[in-house]
């Protein structure tokens, strides 16, 4: 019994020292704590950057902001109350709204006060993906939009991708006087009596500074919709396949409406019609500068190049075009040309090239890019059948497109099995004005055979012929 009540005793004693010791412990860090929180600052005074005024450090971190790092702003907020200070009260560092979260966009829309809004909202990735997921993600959606649509007057972009209509519309019946930018992608689930009404006034009519409207899989408003007028930029991608069809008419009446219109882009558009309609009279896109396409049939594009009246046009890209039986089912007739793109007869030099085919492939890549002096004015990459290179696409230069300017031809990566010396021949006649012909990493047998024929004949002003790296 002495013996268990002595253990007792040591055990008590050995448990109060222990609480002491805590008890100190805690004391002392909790101090030292304290001061360091005190001293820290006073140390940090000495380092230059903490001895910015407060203006420079907001300008340093807008800076940033605009450079697309919308995440500075809470990243800034962490690193000390001096700069947590500054950076909650630079309006600007909250105006960019990336994240599909309630409290985020709540505080961003309380710091940002009066700044224009950049919003960029997404549903979040969902693996697994559920039922119960998307239903949870739709109501956050919905109680985010609930706390956008009384600040519409201060959005200036808007981007929404992957979210349901049934949890956005109501941020198309709010007014968006600032809105310059509109971003809609794979949007889910459109009823079909909203379409009408939102698609022809959407923000009640209201959003007159729109300049750019990018459309991904997204239903296309008819024209007149009140979102085409001031348009500067229209990206219009995977539209007119599945239930809703894109008609040429379509496609011409949104044209119509935005004459003001300086960049144009297609990607995968299926357009339903009669590939040799033309538009009469030309639509004057008196701005247009730049079109981009990519995977279009080529008489897609033969349609839109032959329909407008676009005399400022310097740039024409265009990739994965599916070419029809030859050039002409691309470009225009040539007095169509001079009438709607007067650009595209200015080529002083074409580059050919064949990029890639074999024979166990289905379709060949061919380019063509169109210069004017240094700068590119056309780049196009045709796919075509293999075997059917030389006809429909070399054998059109200077027939179906016409090159009444041109000086210098390089071809590259064209064999002798798919062409052959006299189809060459019949090419060149129809470039009176060449002076430079150049092969690269072609057959040899070309220059073998065009040495003893006279070039001059059929193009008086003829220089010189290479070849680089043949094979």
């Amino acid at each position: 019994m002495e013996r268990s009540n002595s253990l007792l005793r040591l055990d008590r004693e050995l448990d109060a020292l222990a609480r002491a010791r805590d008890s100190v412990v805690e004391a002392v860090t909790n101090g030292i704590g304290d001061r360091l929180s005190k001293v820290k600052p006073l140390r940090n005074q000495f380092a230059p950057v903490y001895r910015l005024p407060d203006e420079i450090l907001s300008y340093i971190f807008m800076l940033l902001h605009d450079s697309s790092d919308w995440s500075i702003g809470r990243t800034a907020s962490h690193v000390s109350s001096v700069w947590r200070q500054v950076a909650v009260n630079t309006p600007r560092l909250w105006s960019g709204i990336n994240k599909l979260n309630q409290l985020f966009v709540e505080t961003c829309i309380s710091r940002s006060k009066n700044a224009p809004l950049s919003i960029v909202i997404c549903e979040p990735y969902l693996h697994p993906p559920s039922q119960m997921r998307k239903a949870a993600c739709g109501a956050v959606a919905k109680r985010c939009v609930a706390a956008l649509v009384p600040h519409s007057h201060r959005w200036e972009r808007l981007s929404l991708r992957d979210l349901a209509w049934s949890d956005i519309l109501p941020l198309f019946h709010a007014p968006a006087p600032r809105l310059k930018d509109l971003s809609l992608k794979f949007l889910a689930d459109c009823p079909n009596d909203v379409l009408p009404s939102m698609s022809l006034r959407p923000f009640g009519g209201n959003s007159s500074q729109l300049r750019a409207l990018h459309l991904a899989d997204a239903p296309i408003p008819p024209s007149p919709s009140t979102l085409y007028p001031h348009l500067t930029s229209l990206w219009l991608g995977y539209a007119g396949d599945g239930n809703t069809p894109l008609y040429q008419s379509q496609l011409l009446d949104i044209l119509k409406s935005t004459p003001y219109l300086e960049q144009l882009n297609l990607y995968e558009v299926t357009v339903s019609g009669s590939p040799g309609v033309i538009a009469s009279p030309s639509i004057d896109l008196p701005k247009l500068g730049r079109v981009y396409t990519d995977s279009l049939d080529s008489w897609i594009l033969r349609f839109i190049l032959g329909s407008v009246y676009a005399p400022a046009i310097h740039t024409i890209e265009a990739t994965s075009i599916f070419l029809g039986n030859d050039l002409a089912s691309f470009f225009p007739l040539r007095e169509r040309l001079e009438r709607s793109i007067p650009s595209l007869l200015k080529f002083t030099s074409v580059e050919f090239e064949v990029l890639d085919y074999s024979d166990e492939e289905d379709f060949a890549s061919v380019g063509i890019k169109g210069l004017v002096g240094q700068i590119t004015l056309l780049a196009v990459d045709f796919y075509t059948q293999p075997g059917c290179i030389a006809h429909p696409i070399f054998c059109g230069l200077g027939r179906d497109l016409p090159l009444p300017l041109l000086t210098s031809l390089t071809i590259t990566g064209l064999e002798d099995d798919r062409i052959d010396v006299s189809q060459i021949v019949d090419t060149l006649a129809n470039l009176p004005t060449l002076q430079y012909l150049k092969f690269r990493k072609c057959s040899a047998s070309f220059i073998d055979a065009l040495v003893d024929i006279p070039i001059r004949t059929i193009c008086p002003d003829f220089r010189s012929i290479s070849h680089e790296h043949p094979y």
